[in-house]
């Protein structure tokens, strides 16, 4: 909540109409395949985390009935994962900038010639570390956020 805070304070009027304005979930076919993608959850993209890892597969099933696509792509957890339900792919990217699988590497899906893989990128979180000292957030949030920085948790 205080990044988004942060973040909101950082955007004009227009960037946040901009943003308000978007779709909150897409399709998109791409060499024949077809991705449905959205931050959350197919059915709440914006308000719950879809562990979908450790989920049973009726469940799963049960959140996806009515989805035409080879590939669904989802966020918020923040945890890179792969799973196929059905004809299906789940996938989850993880994340770029706030790791949450244990590593302080970024990470990231690819999609090529009908495979998927996650790809992880390490990098020194330092510089970012520093940085966020300069943000205007509450010091207890600026700790944290350096923390999943350096631990990638």
């Amino acid at each position: 909540m205080a990044t988004r805070e942060h973040a909101l304070r950082q955007l004009r009027a227009n960037d946040v109409a901009y943003l308000a304005s978007l779709p909150l979930t897409a399709r998109v076919e791409l060499g024949g395949a077809k991705f449905f993608l959205a931050h959350g959850t197919p059915r709440e993209p914006l308000t719950r985390a879809f562990d979908f890892s450790m989920m049973a597969e009726n469940k799963l099933r049960e959140e996806l009935d009515g989805i035409d696509a080879d590939v669904i792509l989802l966020g918020h957890t923040h945890v890179p994962a792969i799973r196929r339900v059905g004809n299906a792919h789940l996938v989850n990217p993880g994340s770029l900038g706030q790791p949450r699988h244990g590593l302080p590497s970024a990470t990231y899906a690819v999609w090529e010639d009908g495979h998927l893989q996650i790809k992880h990128n390490d990098y020194d979180p330092t510089p970012t570390q520093n940085k966020i000292g300069l943000m205007a957030i509450e010091p207890e949030m600026a700790e944290r956020l350096k923390e999943i920085l350096g631990r990638g948790m």
